[in-house]
C-alpha cells in the first residue's frame, strides 16, 4: 500500500484530491461576492482542503488503524465536498459541466480511499 511510495505526493489518491482542490479554488473565485456565495465557498473550500490534508496525515501513520482513521475522515470530506457542489449547482452558482467534472473527481477519490482502507484492514487480519 504505502510502502512503495516515498511520500504522500506519490499517492494517486492524493494527486486526485489535490487536483480537486485546485479546481474548487477556481470555482470559489467565480462565486458571487455576497453572504451566500462567501459562506458556501468557505464550506466547499474547507471540505475539499480536508481531503488531501487527511490523506497526507494518514500516510504519515504508514499503516494500521491510525492511517485508516485519517483515510476515513478524508473519505467523509470527499462526500461532504460532493454535497456542497450539489448545493452550488442546484442554486445556480455552478454550471452542470463543471459540476459533473468535480463530482467525478469526488467519486473517484471516495472509491480510492475506500479501497485503501479495505486493503489495510485485510492485511491486518
Amino acid at each position: 500500500m504505502t510502502e512503495y511510495v516515498q511520500n504522500f505526493r506519490g499517492l494517486q489518491v492524493w494527486q486526485k484530491a489535490h487536483k480537486l482542490l485546485l479546481s474548487v479554488v477556481e470555482i470559489i473565485d467565480k462565486l458571487p461576492d455576497n453572504p451566500k456565495g462567501r459562506i458556501l465557498g468557505q464550506q466547499l473550500l474547507r471540505s475539499a482542503s480536508s481531503i488531501g490534508a487527511n490523506i497526507a496525515e494518514g500516510f504519515g501513520r504508514r499503516q494500521g488503524k491510525e492511517m485508516e482513521y485519517f483515510f476515513f475522515i478524508a473519505k467523509g470530506s470527499s462526500l461532504e465536498t460532493e454535497n456542497w457542489l450539489l448545493v452550488l449547482r442546484d442554486i445556480g452558482f455552478l454550471d452542470n459541466k463543471n459540476f459533473l467534472k468535480l463530482e467525478g473527481l469526488c467519486q473517484e477519490v471516495t472509491k480510492m480511499l475506500g479501497a485503501f482502507v479495505h486493503k489495510s484492514q485485510s492485511r491486518r487480519k
